[in-house]
């Protein structure tokens, strides 16, 4: 285990603390993109997130690994990596804070043109990099994502992509966004996409990461970006790989009355809630994370044999109810169907 020691105050102000080095670099050798892995407790699986990244047609890059605190050895694969290959850059924040400070800490020592953001149970296709930047300077825009598929662990191959394929890019304004950033939707909630942006335009507005958010942190950068004017572009093609949640992979555990909760207070945000659109956007979202919560609850529940839990939570989610109703149905189906040989 390593210790998460600081560094002088200035730098712990201006990213949250953190070990590791920052250079200064002239425009002539600056890369052209920066990956930031926010890594916690990733030792067993942090080197295929990076090994993809290094496998890019797009060579110029680098990868800053923003260990958060890690209480396994992290930070040690990290500089094994490091030792290998130079573009591998281990940094380390002052204390354990989550995924959006690590990722700050990231975004604020990155010397690329582009900053794109890798989870440490994820990976990238080996071109994405070059399409995104490429899509990028062409629509000269500021935040550029593109489709993703889900990847199962334990099978080890690909499974569904999050949106229809296609070779087609749109814009996404504000409107765009929330309408796709819900779960349950036809295709996954935009707000699991994860674009690239243009290092200026974090630069010029300050846009960073959320701190006080440790789950739905990459919808609220998002919002916070669009409200600055950033032109955000979708492409169709996959070129990420979503680690799916029943992968031993995947740390992921979602907190779903603090997504609600962010959410929920974008409703006194002055450029929502003067829009009449906007704000009826943000509240089909508020009610599609609720009924999902509530389904998430429910299926535990009911493999927990928790009768009186289901009870309860029908009581006080109206969305609980039409789920236990549909799973009872399921049920008596599948007991009245007969077996085939």
């Amino acid at each position: 285990m390593f210790p998460c020691v600081g560094m002088s105050a200035f730098a712990r102000r201006r990213s949250g603390g953190v070990i590791g080095d920052v250079r200064n670099v002239s425009v002539e050798n600056r890369p052209r993109a920066s990956v930031v892995i926010a890594a916690y407790n990733a030792a067993s699986f942090l080197e295929r997130a990076v090994a993809s990244a290094l496998r890019q047609t797009l060579v110029d890059i680098e990868v800053l690994v923003v260990d958060d605190c890690s209480t396994d050895d992290t930070l040690a694969v990290a500089k094994a990596l490091a030792a290998k290959d130079p573009r591998v850059r281990p940094l380390q924040t002052l204390r354990n804070s989550g995924p959006s400070v690590a990722r700050n800490v990231g975004i604020e020592h990155a010397r690329g043109d582009w900053i794109a953001v890798l989870d440490a149970d994820d990976a990238f296709v080996e071109r994405r990099l070059q399409t995104l930047v490429q899509l990028g300077e062409d629509a000269g825009a500021d935040i550029v994502a593109d489709n993703f598929l889900f990847y199962s662990v334990a099978e080890r191959r690909n499974l569904d992509a999050g949106l229809a394929e296609s070779d087609e890019t749109e814009e996404l304004t504000l409107h765009r966004f929330l309408r796709g950033a819900r779960p349950g939707a036809q295709e996954a909630d935009y707000g699991l996409l994860k674009p690239i942006f243009r290092a200026q335009f974090l630069k010029h507005t300050g846009v960073r990461y959320p701190t006080h958010s440790r789950h739905g942190e990459d919808f609220l950068l998002i919002i916070d970006c669009l409200s600055r004017g950033a032109k955000y572009v979708l492409s169709r093609r996959p070129g990420y790989l979503y680690t799916t949640r029943d992968s031993t992979q995947s740390r992921t555990v979602i907190d779903y009355e603090g997504v609600l909760a962010q959410s929920a207070a974008l409703r006194g945000r002055s450029e929502i809630a003067r829009d009449a659109t906007a704000l009826g956007l943000l509240e089909d979202r508020i009610s599609a994370i609720r009924r999902l919560a509530a389904e998430r609850q429910l299926h535990h529940s009911i493999g927990e044999r928790d009768v009186r839990g289901v009870f309860e939570l029908c009581l006080r989610n109206p969305h609980a109810l039409p789920a236990a109703l549909r799973w009872g149905l399921q049920k008596v189906t599948a007991r009245a169907t007969p077996a085939t040989a």
